[in-house]
């Protein structure tokens, strides 16, 4: 395999590591999730991703507002 090959797929999964985690603390947070928030999460960036997590922290915001941004 090669080197880009090796961080392409490092790359993924990671991503996919850290969607997952955060569905794990939204559950958490918000209890059951509406089925609208897989495809969220399904088409997020890292950037997005983190985003959400670091809005999780000492926020008061619903979960509509904080992954759609309303």
């Amino acid at each position: 395999m090669s080197d880009a090959r090796k961080w392409e797929w490092y790359d993924r999964y990671k991503l996919k590591g850290e969607v997952r985690l955060l569905r794990h603390l939204l559950e958490h947070r918000f209890g059951a999730l509406p089925a609208w928030i897989d495809e969220q999460l399904g088409k997020a960036t890292e950037r997005e991703i983190i985003r959400w997590g670091q809005g999780l922290l000492g926020t008061k915001l619903s979960l509509e507002q904080l992954l759609r941004g309303r």
